[in-house]
């Protein structure tokens, strides 16, 4: 009657053949110990030493992969770093174009368009406790770090916040500015674009038309009105005027 061979996991083969090459126990006592057939032995250890060369091929193939995978995180890092740089440039260059400009933001308006739980959403803020749009938690402006800090209260429905800790308050503009260090002007520039909202502006003043311009004490020329309105022209006074106008 036929021997029913048993099953080994790799693992386990591994470690029979490990028994006989390394501890020096004859085949034949592993064969007996085991139920094994000395041609399976065998096998076993011919598949061993015909794959052994894989395992330095995976360590040194494992070694170069995790190399590329680092170098291609720096690569991001570093795209992404270069990125924050222009965008930074770009916003700055937009901001002076428009203070240039002479535009005015509508301040109330942007405090009436952006939310405060929005402000809170880009800073990460994760409230302890929420109750009515009452929220408490750790301050995002003094760094609080504590898991159970309870020292920043927001109101989401009056879109307020006091620090009881570091004693600043305010509106969601406000916080946004004293987060990120910025001035209203450039706080409010950077939260419509972060939001995609457009910056509310105050319209252009627009100067008033003059037909005349009183000419100024001790001036030598006269004023006319030009052909077209709002237009002055300046005529200088010739020495025979000025004698005529003296008499």
């Amino acid at each position: 009657m036929n021997k029913q061979r048993r099953h080994f996991a790799d693992h386990e083969k591994v470690a029979i053949l490990k028994r006989h090459l390394i501890d020096k126990v004859p085949v034949s006592d592993l064969c007996d110990e085991l139920d094994l057939y000395p041609n399976q032995f065998y096998d076993w250890l011919k598949k061993f030493f015909e794959n052994g060369h894989l395992a330095f091929a995976n360590g040194r193939k494992s070694k170069a992969v995790d190399e590329a995978k680092d170098q291609k995180i720096q690569q991001l890092q570093d795209k992404l770093t270069r990125k924050n740089e222009v965008m930074a440039e770009l916003m700055e260059a937009l901001t002076e174009e428009k203070k240039g400009n002479g535009e005015l933001v509508d301040f109330a308006a942007v405090r009436a368009t952006i939310t405060i739980a929005q402000v809170l959403a880009l800073l990460g803020f994760t409230p302890r406790s929420d109750h009515d749009g009452q929220q408490r938690g750790a301050c995002p402006l003094h760094g609080s770090n504590a898991g159970t800090a309870r020292c920043f209260s927001v109101n989401t429905n009056a879109h307020t916040f006091h620090c009881y800790k570091c004693n600043r308050s305010g509106n969601a503009l406000d916080l946004w500015a004293a987060a990120n260090r910025l001035t209203p002007y450039d706080a409010a520039l950077d939260l419509c674009q972060r939001l995609n909202v457009p910056l509310p502006l105050l319209p252009s003043p627009t100067p008033a038309n003059r037909e005349e311009e009183p000419v100024a004490t001790g001036s030598s020329a006269c004023t006319i009105p030009g052909a077209f309105r709002g237009t002055v022209i300046h005529y200088p006074l010739t020495r025979m005027q000025r004698s005529s106008k003296s008499g």
